[in-house]
């Protein structure tokens, strides 16, 4: 959107219909009321449009129009969004004014033990956390949690909110277990509350935040699991735009980046400083500390030159053909179906192949689902993909796909290894999600299931 038509925009937010009758004349409150429908419409043009930089004065002009109007429930609305703008910015100085005249002005308007008291309490503390004033935040968030129990229904996504930001704060002071224990509770409720968990931004949100916590307790599996279900999410409901997508493709960076694959690790977090500077611009804390995990990301990756490929794994085959060239390959129950959801490296603009799709697969959960349950034979299982598609061969593009195309890799172990844990690897494989990176379910023919 260009500068005219966001101003446009703007203007129709705030119609000059009471102007002063003589210039000069300084506007009283009854000549010009404080409209906070179009207030907020005027924000979410903004914010639309990714114009940033005009929200700082529309927020302070905003506040000016509902003080000289008197309308002090408007100006409670738009002291709310200015604290989650300016925690946005890193103004974390500023916020800590806005915070404290928001809490005074609630005080004085009489709404403690309102849904309105609830709503300010959490932003409030959400701003002192972001300020790591984190004492303050917390006694903000548990009179948030009490206020929260007499005017929120269980099941208001308002009461996930509280739980999500309070884990955040937990997480910032190494109280992990309790970070993931609220994250947990916050999932529940937004899964159940929603229309469709699987293209809610919220439910991604939580599930980015529950990757990152899982992570520093090294639950590397479900870490990964959760950081890509976020991206998934997004790319279901078509979220690519929004200004949290940069928090779920930089969570699922750390992820990678904790799995040692520093190639993606950098991709993802270019992908996230996109984001950021799309909706934020450069000069943000967000920016600062993708940017600066950006170069770790690059410089392990110059360190771990030329390929990130896997150490644990005896053989890779990526051939066409029935595997009998592999060594020990085991003749049926080789697991080669579909694995889990997604990853950042397909945007859906361009095509992948199959090989590299599979090779995806691996890194982000055929490796970490062994080493957290088959620590013993790492080393011992080799992985590829073989079959009768064409993406075995290379071939495969766009109009290629007719038969086999999808999400999937497949491991190979020895027979001794086959008889300890083969059923039990098939099981845990087969019961991962069907979809991976946007595609998916895999179709399979009656040829690549064994028959003839």
């Amino acid at each position: 959107m260009d500068d005219d038509a966001l101003m446009a925009k703007l203007m129709a937010a705030f119609d000059d219909d009471a102007a002063p009758d003589q210039a000069g004349d300084e506007p009283r409150p009854s000549e010009q009321p404080f409209d906070t429908q179009r207030f907020l419409a005027g924000l979410d043009a903004i914010f639309d449009a990714h114009a940033a930089a005009k929200a700082g004065p529309y927020l302070e002009q905003a506040m000016i129009d509902a003080e000289n109007a008197g309308d002090d429930a408007g100006l409670l609305t738009v002291l709310n969004e200015t604290m989650g703008f300016y925690r946005s910015q890193g103004r974390h100085k500023e916020n800590q004014w806005i915070v404290q005249r928001a809490l005074e002005l609630a005080t004085r308007m009489g709404i403690t033990g309102t849904e309105a008291w609830t709503t300010t309490l959490i932003n409030a503390a959400t701003a002192m956390r972001a300020a790591g004033q984190y004492d303050q935040s917390e006694d903000l968030y548990k009179q948030a949690q009490a206020s929260s129990e007499r005017t929120l229904a269980p099941s208001d996504r308002r009461l996930a909110a509280l739980h999500n930001n309070l884990s955040v704060l937990y997480s910032e002071t190494g109280k992990t277990h309790q970070a993931e224990v609220e994250l947990g509770e916050a999932l529940r409720i937004l899964e159940s509350s929603s229309p469709d968990a699987e293209t809610d931004l919220d439910v991604a949100s939580t599930h980015t935040n529950l990757a990152l916590t899982l992570l520093a307790e090294d639950k590397l599996s479900a870490a990964s699991w959760h950081a890509a279900k976020a991206l998934e999410i997004y790319r279901n409901g078509h979220l690519e735009h929004s200004a949290h997508y940069a928090s779920a493709l930089a969570g699922y960076a750390q992820v990678r980046f904790h799995q040692h694959d520093y190639g993606q690790a950098v991709n993802l977090y270019c992908q996230a400083l996109q984001v950021i500077e799309e909706c934020y611009g450069k000069d943000t804390d967000y920016y600062r500390i993708t940017e600066n995990n950006l170069r770790q990301a690059e410089h392990e990756a110059s360190e771990h030159a030329p390929a990130n490929v896997s150490q644990d794994v005896s053989q890779d085959a990526s051939a066409g053909g029935n595997g009998s060239g592999t060594p020990g390959a085991a003749p049926a129950g080789t697991p080669s179906a579909a694995v889990p959801s997604a990853t950042a490296s397909h945007t859906g603009t361009s095509p992948i192949c199959g090989l590299k799709l599979a090779r995806e697969c691996w890194n982000a959960y055929g490796k970490p689902l062994i080493a957290d349950k088959y620590p013993e034979y790492q080393g011992r299982i080799a992985a590829g993909l073989v079959g009768h598609g064409s993406e075995c061969y290379g071939f495969d593009d766009d109009l290629s796909r007719d038969h086999d195309f999808g999400p999937r890799f497949c491991l190979w172990l020895t027979d001794e290894d086959y008889a300890a844990i083969g059923e039990r690897l098939q099981a845990d494989y087969e019961a991962l999600p069907q979809s991976f990176m946007g595609y998916g379910p895999r179709e399979s023919t009656a040829r690549a299931q064994g028959a003839g």
